[in-house]
């Protein structure tokens, strides 16, 4: 299988975003991809993005930083939407956000 990563802030052809297997969004563009997003919020599209808010918006992971270190934060209802499964390891790494709360 192929992986197809897109990266929003090189492309702004929204119609290959359901073909990708990765959409990445950078923080400077997640208030113009959110028409984008809404697209592929229910086919199997891992969206992830360094914008804050992303996940509690309905993105599938966020990253984020907390004093020196780089966490992520996982949307599980986006990500069950999406028909992915996270491992549970990963999740009990993450912040996880629930119902666009954090847990």
């Amino acid at each position: 299988m192929e992986l197809l990563v897109i990266d929003t802030s090189q492309t702004q052809d929204g119609d290959a975003w359901p073909a990708c297997h990765l959409l990445f969004v950078a923080e400077a563009e997640t208030r113009r991809s959110a028409g984008g997003l809404s697209a592929v919020k229910t086919l199997p599209v891992l969206t992830v993005s360094d914008g804050k808010g992303f996940s509690q918006e309905g993105g599938i992971i966020e990253f984020y930083v907390d004093g020196v270190t780089i966490r992520f934060a996982i949307n599980v209802d986006a990500a069950e939407r999406s028909r992915l499964r996270i491992s549970s390891r990963l999740l009990a790494l993450a912040r996880v956000v629930h119902n666009g709360r954090v847990r």
